[in-house]
């Protein structure tokens, strides 16, 4: 639900195509005054979206507890980064609130507003990365006969963070693949945790049914 959110958003906001970081303040300037009601309800939807993430978070620490047991640094890493990753995305929401709030500002002053929050939702990877790896080192120490996790979550995980690391290109380019609104630095992105959060909620309600069925018993 959270993820979906954030993809909603984006397209409430018109971002697609997105505006380019190449584009001239004027050109922003004009865009925020045409969408600026879409992009501060775009900017709820990321907020609320960034919200359901923690609850997500906290339910998948209950779950790798059960892999590490007693002492469960994992588990708190991941819960730990999952409300970092929420706070981080809500950020994000703001700068783009505030730049919608006035349109007819200072175009520059809008750029500079666009500008860092699409450099904050594209660059800001790592803390992401780091809950994805606590996630995925987890799955690998299941030692059990019958993991919890399947370990080819595992590898996906840390695939996923691997297909997260070109974002940071962004910082250097303006245009081409690597640009914000690139292939590389975000759709790539967009596809892959997609592809990974439906697989991690469908394993995820697996293992809920399950424990269910062993408290039924």
């Amino acid at each position: 639900m959270g993820f979906g959110l954030l993809f909603v958003a984006l397209l409430v906001a018109g971002w697609f195509p997105l505006p380019a970081a190449h584009h001239t303040s004027a050109y922003i300037g004009s865009y925020y005054r045409d969408h600026h009601d879409g992009i501060r309800l775009a900017s709820v939807l990321l907020t609320a979206g960034a919200a359901l993430l923690a609850p997500l978070a906290a339910l998948l620490a209950v779950h790798l507890r059960r892999i590490e047991g007693e002492f469960s640094p994992l588990a708190y890493l991941e819960l730990g980064m999952g409300s970092a990753s929420t706070l981080a995305v809500s950020i994000t929401s703001l700068f783009w609130w505030t730049a919608a709030l006035l349109p007819a500002r200072d175009a520059v002053v809008t750029q500079s507003w666009n500008d860092a929050g699409w450099l904050c939702f594209t660059a800001v990877i790592f803390i992401f990365n780091v809950q994805l790896l606590a996630i995925a080192l987890a799955i690998f120490t299941d030692k059990r006969e019958r993991p919890l996790f399947p370990r080819w979550l595992g590898y996906l995980t840390v695939w996923t963070t691997v297909t997260l690391l070109p974002s940071l290109l962004c910082l250097w380019f303006k245009s081409g693949p690597f640009a914000w609104n690139g292939v590389a630095s975000l759709y790539l992105a967009f596809v892959t945790i997609g592809v990974w959060f439906v697989a991690l909620i469908v394993n995820l309600l697996r293992v809920i049914r399950e424990q269910a069925a062993e408290f039924a018993h």
